[in-house]
């Protein structure tokens, strides 16, 4: 009897150990194959950057981004996530994204890219970086607005076999801005894009916005 339960008790021991090989094995496997994936991100600016504050006796709110120290006032029933990703060795990944869902099923975008290493004026960095983003007949040369009292690349496609969408692009401070509005139901949601772009200003202060104009027709 004692020699069986010996036996037993072996035979559990046993399998208790090729589970915890197992386990080993798979958390080394995991651990090589996403290890330099996860030491490649080497921050992670999200944290406690985004403060969202109520407008009173308004249906806005004000997004204030104390890390890149911009603000602009948005629908407070906007649905909105930021998120920041850094690599180590590829520095035009390193940004940060705020993405932004209207309540008529419509997006908007908030983007930023390091731009200090590479220094690239806003048609360079649109040539090489955004051309496929916003494929147009005829591409800028030339800015043609003026967002945050900044020099702006002013990009508005109309609906072909895609909803029309409009990408606005400037620089601040080595940092590379681009907002994206998709008219996914028909630009019911231009209007408050419009307002998001005329109150978005760094450190508070309020500066002149020259936008181009256009329709809510001709987003349909």
């Amino acid at each position: 009897m004692k020699e069986k339960l010996n036996l037993k008790t072996l035979g559990l021991i046993f399998v208790g150990i090729l589970v915890l090989m197992s386990i080993g094995y798979c958390g080394g496997y995991l651990y090589t194959k996403y290890k330099g994936k996860a030491d490649n991100i080497i921050s992670d600016k999200n944290q406690g950057t985004v403060e969202i504050t109520k407008k009173d006796n308004s249906n806005l709110s004000i997004f204030n981004n104390t890390y890149y120290n911009y603000n602009f006032e948005f629908p407070s029933d906007w649905i909105h996530n930021t998120t920041t990703s850094e690599y180590e060795d590829d520095p035009i990944t390193s940004n940060q994204v705020t993405d932004m869902h209207t309540s008529n099923g419509e997006f908007v975008q908030v983007m930023t890219w390091n731009n200090d290493q590479e220094d690239l004026s806003l048609l360079e960095w649109y040539e090489k970086y955004d051309t496929t983003h916003t494929i147009l007949d005829n591409p800028p040369t030339n800015t043609n607005a003026e967002i945050a009292g900044l020099n702006t690349i002013f990009l508005y496609r109309p609906t072909l076999q895609a909803p029309a969408d409009i990408t606005v692009i400037f620089d601040k401070d080595g940092t590379i801005f681009r907002l994206w509005y998709v008219a996914n139901e028909s630009g019911v949601d231009y209007e408050d894009f419009l307002h998001l772009l005329q109150t978005f200003e760094f450190n508070g202060q309020v500066t002149s916005d020259q936008i181009p104009e256009v329709t809510r027709e001709s987003l349909k």
